[in-house]
């Protein structure tokens, strides 16, 4: 998988085997106010149909329970129906954008005000505040105490930073993602280039001992296909390690729709831990493991508190008010370890 070049956005692979030029990173939440429900199709929005080839799911994508109108959230680019579960309580867009209107979104959205430009920029940022770094060293670190095996695939790798961090653990690391800027930043953090190439098309002729799949399953138009594969390539002992925001948090019961993580039609999959454990289950893997890592960044403190008395509370909510919400699992990210079932 190391290839010793960076690969052309003509080279990515999307579901279906279709080639698309995805020229920029990946997004990041793109707020936007509510329209409430006057019309609530999604909207045109510069120049892209998100009603054009639409699925429209009638059931339950996880569980095949009935579904209802949670809400509808309205972004910079459509309005978007949410519904959800009456059974497992998964929630997800519906209808589900066609392929080509999610290639086509992520074509345009380029990289937000917010994404880093460089490896100078992602060390600077890891420096004043160490979000990735310490998940990293979390993450990878049950991975390694539970298998015994050394090959690692990181689906969609963003930066690199879990892929090095896997790579200090001994793991020899497989490393996919589309995101040019995110590919040219790893390339530079981890000495080669991941490979372009959606998990769909990924194709391997081994199994892998542990599979990451960080903050990507929440962007899948069908999450429980993406587990099935993650499944098939798993090997006999070996570990899947999932995180995806958790629709169970207090942030989402106090928020609502307006929770930072509900920015459709680049999440479409809103997951708490039972319908995550559901989707598991169906795809052929069991939980070995669940918790949920609430975090949130310096700058949200200081820009409403100022410097000195944000960085107290910032510190204060971390030691006080984390521990318990994570104990209650109503942090704001969800872990889940996976394995194959019997």
């Amino acid at each position: 998988m190391s290839s010793d070049r960076i690969a052309t956005d003509a080279d990515i692979c999307l579901p279906g085997g279709v080639p698309a030029s995805i020229a920029s990173g990946r997004t990041t939440p793109l707020g936007g106010g509510d329209r409430g429900a006057e019309d609530t199709r999604p909207r045109m929005a510069a120049g892209i149909d998100f009603t054009a080839e639409q699925i429209h799911h009638s059931a339950c994508q996880i569980c095949g329970g009935p579904i209802g109108l949670l809400f509808e959230k309205t972004t910079r680019t459509a309005t978007f129906s949410i519904v959800r579960c009456a059974d497992c309580g998964f929630a997800f867009v519906n209808p589900t954008p066609s392929e080509d209107a999610i290639v086509a979104f992520y074509t345009q959205a380029g990289c937000q005000e917010n994404s880093l430009l460089s490896l100078d920029a992602v060390t600077e940022a890891e420096r004043i505040d160490p979000i990735t770094s310490r998940e990293a060293k979390r993450i990878v670190g049950r991975m390694r105490d539970a298998t015994r095996g050394r090959r690692f695939l990181d689906v969609g790798c963003g930066y690199g930073q879990f892929s090095a961090e896997a790579r200090r653990h001994g793991f020899s690391v497989d490393v996919i993602e589309v995101a040019a800027t995110e590919r040219t930043i790893a390339t530079e953090l981890l000495g080669f280039a991941p490979t372009a190439v959606t998990f769909e098309c990924h194709q391997a002729d081994h199994a892998y001992d542990a599979i990451l799949m960080s903050h990507v399953l929440e962007h899948s138009r069908e999450p429980v296909k993406w587990l099935r594969k993650a499944a098939s390539l798993l090997s006999d002992g070996g570990i899947a390690a999932i995180a995806v925001p958790n629709f169970g948090s207090i942030v989402t019961d106090v928020l609502g729709k307006n929770d930072p993580f509900v920015t459709p039609p680049a999440h479409l999959n809103y997951f708490a831990p039972r319908n995550l454990a559901r989707a598991a289950e169906v795809a052929g893997l069991r939980m070995l493991r669940v918790e949920t890592v609430t975090y949130i960044p310096k700058r949200s403190f200081s820009r409403r508190l100022g410097r000195a008395a944000g960085l107290a509370s910032h510190r204060l909510f971390h030691t006080v008010a984390s521990p318990v919400l994570d104990g209650m699992k109503k942090g704001t990210v969800l872990n889940m370890y996976l394995g194959r079932a019997a």
